[in-house]
């Protein structure tokens, strides 16, 4: 069973859908994006008594680091534990990372990366470019890793929320 996503954390989802210019970045910064939605999450969570695994996706796409101890404490979740990975990579823990996507199995990594070595792939792409890429060309290879990265996270909102009539462009 799905869930209905907020109205109000609805903003959260427009950072990833097709053509957003506000797309998570591949690293956390030093700001979450929106630190008035946190209460907002923590809201709903407890009025609808969501999964953590939906809670730790909130909070991720809130650029939120918190969002790593709560899919960790929800280890063996296949949401939560592909979040994890995420949490790794976008923290600059690539090894850790790769390690995490090796151990699940999750329809995302099949659907966005063809699969575990993919999802690999991807991560090592994420490590090359965040360690420096100053050309034009490395500015666009930044924003089709952020693309895809965006494309992860619609995924693993497709499996969490019930989006009935989304705009995702895929």
């Amino acid at each position: 069973m799905t869930l209905a996503l907020p109205p109000n954390l609805a903003v959260l989802a427009d950072r990833v859908a097709s053509g957003s210019a506000s797309k998570p970045p591949l690293r956390y910064g030093k700001n979450v994006y929106n630190r008035s939605l946190t209460r907002e999450i923590e809201q709903w969570v407890k009025k609808f008594q969501a999964p953590p695994s939906a809670r730790a996706l909130l909070y991720s796409l809130n650029d939120d680091p918190e969002a790593h101890e709560i899919a960790q404490a929800d280890e063996g979740d296949a949401t939560s534990d592909l979040l994890h990975s995420i949490h790794h990579r976008r923290e600059g823990d690539f090894w850790n990372s790769k390690w995490w996507i090796r151990q699940i199995s999750h329809p995302a990594l099949h659907s966005v990366h063809g699969g575990s070595k993919g999802a690999q792939s991807f991560v090592d792409a994420v490590e090359s470019i965040t360690k420096g890429a100053g050309t034009v060309c490395g500015a666009k290879r930044l924003d089709e890793l952020r693309d895809l990265q965006a494309k992860e996270f619609r995924e693993l909102l497709k499996a969490t929320f019930d989006l009935q009539g989304d705009t995702w462009g895929d």
